[in-house]
């Protein structure tokens, strides 16, 4: 019989306070899981007979009483039923909440359900890596016809596990990179592919689902295009997860010391946008300042996602924000009208 498992990798985050009137937090303890009902027989029985994996990130907030609320997918793979499964499971926690002077308060928190079956961890169905090598051979040949064929009939597959999703988005990179996919894509599909090693930076080789070349190449090219889009803080944890996960990341050493100057220097930039179909957009910052210039009423909501405070407010034309330095790192996530360009300018507040 194939064994289940459904892992939960946590990491947690803070509670919101006015944006003008923040205190420097005091005795900050954050949520942390208390118990989590999880049974093999969580795992959807159609997708476990398909062979079939995923996993679902959630974002939510954890009330003084430890019980979850507004929770929201941030990131999934795999089948729907993946995602009202978690929902579920989540719905059933139970959180220590965080503190704040010995006071409970209200925090967000966030973590990752993973779906596994055990026998199919490392593997690769077979009719999936016949396709995937001649996706590979199409691209080296520069056969777009046949490679846009190939690359379809992958897509239309039913059911992935953790590998194949890995290896697919991948390949969507391999061939939007030759054939003129944006940056913005590109990245997306670079995070995908290594979502399941970002996940678990701690015990980056003991979950691995590429070939270790395809990572190194992967987050090579990662950071190279985080660097370009001007994601710095972005760019950053990409290096040190390749430096953790042995990669050598010389090359990148020098670029690594700019964006290290950039954040504390007196320097402003723009980092052009573009909300995705659901009409979201979020980047890590790297400075404290920002400030959103958009056309008309396209952007309607701003939310700041701090290590230790979570913010919520109406967009704004041309305001600036700044946050304080007790709130941590912090990302930022647009709302509104789905595909709709705007830049976000980042500087250090006076």
């Amino acid at each position: 019989m194939r064994r289940l498992i459904l892992f939960l990798i946590a990491s947690t985050y803070a509670s919101s306070i006015n944006l003008v009137i923040a205190q420097e937090a005091q005795s900050w303890s954050s949520p942390s899981l208390l118990e989590m009902p999880i049974y093999d027989h969580h795992y959807p029985r159609g997708a476990a007979r398909r062979g079939a994996e995923g996993w679902v990130i959630f974002r939510f907030m954890v009330g003084v009483d430890g019980r979850v609320s507004d929770p929201a997918i941030l990131h999934a793979s795999g089948r729907e039923v993946f995602q009202q499964e978690a929902l579920r499971a989540l719905q059933r926690s139970t959180w220590e909440p965080a503190r704040l002077a010995g006071e409970a308060i209200e925090a967000s928190a966030s973590f990752q359900f993973r779906f596994s079956m055990e026998e199919t961890q490392r593997a690769v169905h077979f009719s999936f890596q016949r396709r995937y090598d001649n996706l590979m051979e199409y691209l080296e040949a520069n056969d777009q016809e046949a490679a846009t064929d190939m690359l379809n009939e992958l897509n239309a597959r039913d059911s992935f596990n953790h590998m194949e999703d890995a290896l697919l988005n991948m390949a969507r990179y391999s061939y939007h990179q030759q054939y003129g996919g944006s940056d913005i894509e590109l990245m997306g599909y670079l995070d995908r592919a290594l979502a399941y090693e970002s996940s678990d930076i701690e015990n980056a080789r003991e979950s691995v689902y590429l070939p270790d070349k395809l990572i190194e190449l992967a987050r090579n090219n990662l950071f190279m295009l985080q660097v370009n889009t001007r994601h710095y803080a972005e760019a950053l944890n990409t290096y040190y997860l390749s430096r953790q996960s042995g990669i050598n990341v010389e090359a990148f050493t020098p670029v690594v010391e700019q964006i290290r100057r950039v954040r504390g220097d007196e320097s402003s930039y723009a980092v052009a946008a573009t909300t995705d179909s659901n009409g979201l957009w979020s980047m890590l910052l790297h400075k404290a300042g920002l400030t959103i210039h958009s056309l008309g009423n396209s952007v309607s909501e701003i939310k700041l996602w701090c290590r230790r405070r979570h913010q919520v407010f109406e967009f704004q034309e041309g305001a600036e924000y700044a946050i304080p330095e007790s709130w941590g790192q912090c990302t930022v996530q647009v709302s509104g009208a789905p595909n709709v360009q705007f830049q976000l300018e980042q500087f250090k507040p006076e």
